[in-house]
């Protein structure tokens, strides 16, 4: 209740952010959400150890944490030197469903992540019981912090991109895809190394009760799971980079192929090879999709 609440202070937070990063002050956005992310970790501290609040102090927290940042990001909106002003005008519907559509990809991206997470602790559920939920609990944790990077990478690109495709320079736009790809390659093979070799203190940090069976499955997802981290990254930038040269219809396409229908059918489908065939299930998907990505991205390319 508290979260609902409060829920329209995360949703400006995310829009003003956008807004000043596309105007040229990433810096500014970056000190805002880090000042809210540092703050929530002070304000659980304090709300849940020294207020003993529990989870009704965590959340109460995590609700301070849109406030701080946008306390950060408005005396933005007051300089002379930005390019955005309150103005009067009319609601244009036209203009309203080209932002939708152009939103969509993001849209998608955010609303199947849930849905992909339900469908699977059914499916871990019935073919590991509790410990195997237990494991995927580890995996999904990890993958919201590796996909933060990757979405962090097409979303620090995405207005460079724009601005090119807005002078009609996509040489100079297909420059910034290419720089973007190669820094999220390079970030995949490091993290992917880091989690393989790390994989058993990974999990013994989420396994204080030492179960033998949990760091198995665990140390196997991970290893696993997280082989499509680079083809992840791939797909989403190459999705952003669609999004950001106006061709939404392709970049909704790559994010509801990897969303949501390539990724259920393939988990039920694997789920048939046991435990190793759900974790399978998302690089295979990936895979799929980036062969699509690809596809997409020559056609754009060659597009005068």
């Amino acid at each position: 209740k508290i979260l609902l609440i409060c829920s329209p202070f995360f949703l400006l937070n995310q829009i003003l952010i956008c807004f000043v990063r596309n105007d040229g002050d990433p810096k500014r956005t970056m000190t805002a959400m880090l000042s809210g992310s540092f703050m929530n970790i002070i304000l659980d501290y304090v709300f849940i150890f020294i207020l003993h609040g529990g989870m009704k102090g965590a959340v109460i927290a995590t609700c301070f944490s849109p406030v701080i940042s946008m306390g950060v990001i408005l005396p933005y909106f007051i300089r002379k030197q930005n390019q955005f002003h309150f103005v009067k005008m009319f609601p244009e519907f036209r203009q309203i469903g080209h932002i939708l559509t152009m939103g969509g990809a993001s849209f998608i991206t955010e609303i199947t992540g849930g849905i992909i997470m339900i469908v699977f602790n059914l499916l871990i559920y019935r073919i590991a019981g509790n410990t195997g939920i237990a494991s995927y609990g580890i995996v999904a944790n990890i993958s919201l912090v590796v996909t933060a990077i990757h979405t962090g990478i097409a979303q620090g690109v995405q207005p460079l991109i724009s601005r090119e495709t807005g002078k009609e320079n996509s040489v100079n736009a297909f420059t910034f895809l290419k720089y973007a790809l190669i820094l999220s390659g390079i970030l995949s093979i490091i993290i992917y190394l880091l989690l393989f070799v790390m994989a058993s203190p990974i999990s013994s940090a989420f396994n204080r009760d030492n179960h033998t069976e949990l760091q198995k499955l665990a140390v196997q997802g991970i290893r696993l799971y997280f082989s499509g981290c680079g083809l992840a990254g791939m797909n989403i930038i190459i999705s952003g980079y669609l999004a950001s040269c106006e061709k939404p219809i392709q970049s909704n396409i790559i994010s509801i192929l990897r969303g949501m229908i390539l990724m259920i059918p393939l988990s039920f489908l694997l789920s048939n090879a046991g435990l190793s065939g759900i974790w399978l299930t998302y690089p295979l998907t990936e895979f799929l999709t980036g062969i699509v990505s690809i596809l997409f991205l020559c056609r754009q390319k060659r597009t005068p």
